[in-house]
């Protein structure tokens, strides 16, 4: 699996535009899956047990969120057959740049370090992506603080890697998205999804790519990451996101050439299975 290192450092510790993030993505079979779950079980109440949410002691979270589902042949096609493998999806924001040592100082420690260890050699298994210290890119709205994300929410996330040489015209493509996601998504509510879809979570987040994802050190690749991390309140946000993508984002047209450049790898209709609970209230 790739690595990552900020692109830019938080800009506005008090927005999530800027701020730094961590993603993870797995592919597990399904002889494995218990074993993961419990293991997501178990960050899910370190994270709640040590971290913030909002406003409070570092590290402090804007976003925090594991979603899980099965994975198919054509992520695009909810119809498609099952490849049999769950994917897992890690996707954290942070309000300042003290949140991710914070984090891994209060993850060392946990459990004997039985916690971090488990997911280093989770990750050495089923890895499909990691990024630590990121940043985001685009998000939902200027003045926007945190995501609160609700136990079966269903997600999309899509990774690109971009050669360097390429990150300007990608640049442009995620902000020009990010506008269409403004002016056509709202965040959360009690509306339709139909007039608009809504989100609970919005962001790009952008990276470059290391050879190690925990070693700043280990050397830059060349490449620059694009993580698209969404929730949605409902199913019906992300059907009626795919309606209005066509009609108001001319970028959509371009994305299966895209993709077919630059594509890692996508999931839609994972579902939010672990998050900061009573914290977010």
């Amino acid at each position: 699996a790739r690595g990552s290192a900020p692109t830019q450092p938080p800009t506005n510790p008090t927005m999530t535009k800027g701020c730094p993030t961590v993603h993870i993505i797995w592919s597990v079979p399904p002889s494995d899956e218990a074993e993961v779950d419990a293991w997501v079980t178990e960050h899910e109440a370190f994270m709640q047990a040590t971290h913030s949410f909002g406003a409070g002691d570092e590290p402090c979270m804007l976003k925090y969120y594991i979603s899980k589902g099965p994975e198919k042949s054509n992520p695009m096609d909810p119809t498609s057959e099952p490849t049999g493998n769950f994917v897992y999806v890690i996707s954290e924001t942070y309000k300042t740049a003290e949140g991710i040592p914070g984090h891994m100082a209060a993850a060392g420690p946990w459990k004997d370090g039985a916690m971090l260890g488990k997911l280093m050699e989770l990750h050495g298994k089923f890895g499909v992506f990691m990024e630590v210290g990121g940043g985001v890119f685009t998000n939902i709205a200027d003045d926007e603080t945190v995501s609160v994300t609700t136990k079966g929410e269903p997600c999309i996330h899509v990774v690109q890697n971009v050669p360097k040489a390429d990150e300007a015209v990608m640049d442009a493509y995620w902000k020009d998205h990010e506008a269409f996601m403004r002016t056509t998504h709202v965040k959360g509510g009690s509306g339709d999804d139909a007039d608009a879809p809504r989100v609970t979570s919005f962001s790009i987040n952008k990276a470059i790519v290391l050879a190690s994802p925990l070693d700043p050190e280990s050397g830059d690749t060349g490449f620059i990451s694009y993580v698209m991390s969404e929730t949605y309140v409902s199913p019906s946000g992300i059907a009626n996101h795919f309606v209005k993508a066509p009609e108001h984002w001319t970028g959509f047209a371009e994305l299966p050439a895209k993709n077919e450049k630059y594509l890692l790898t996508i999931e839609v209709g994972t579902q939010v299975v672990a998050n900061m609970g009573e914290k977010m209230k």
